[in-house]
């Protein structure tokens, strides 16, 4: 499936980006996903495509490409979905729609 953002009860996110992860259960992985929301007219954003400790500017402070298993598998899977003042509630019905529809 499609994780979202883990929201803590005890505090209200502002959402600067809306971050969902998709599993090995949903039947497109993240790239086929942002293609597909891409040709339905809802833009995404794939914010780092590589962990940060792969980047050539922190590659000289040695961390061997292994550490941080977490953000690797993040790398792969996570994707921005359209939040920002313009997004209508229409927009947010559209999305959430059309994610529905690419699930099955």
């Amino acid at each position: 499936g499609l994780t979202p953002p883990h929201v803590d009860s005890r505090v209200k996110h502002v959402f600067h980006q809306y971050v969902i992860r998709v599993e090995d259960d949903f039947p497109l992985n993240r790239d086929e996903l942002a293609q597909k929301l891409r040709e339905k007219g809802i833009g995404t954003g794939i914010h780092y495509p590589m962990p940060v400790h792969h980047q050539p500017f922190y590659q000289k402070l040695g961390y061997p490409k292994e550490d941080c298993p977490n953000a690797i598998e993040a790398s792969k899977r996570v994707l921005s979905l359209p939040v920002h003042p313009a997004v209508s509630r229409d927009d947010i019905g559209y999305i959430i729609q059309t994610l529905e529809e690419l699930s099955s």
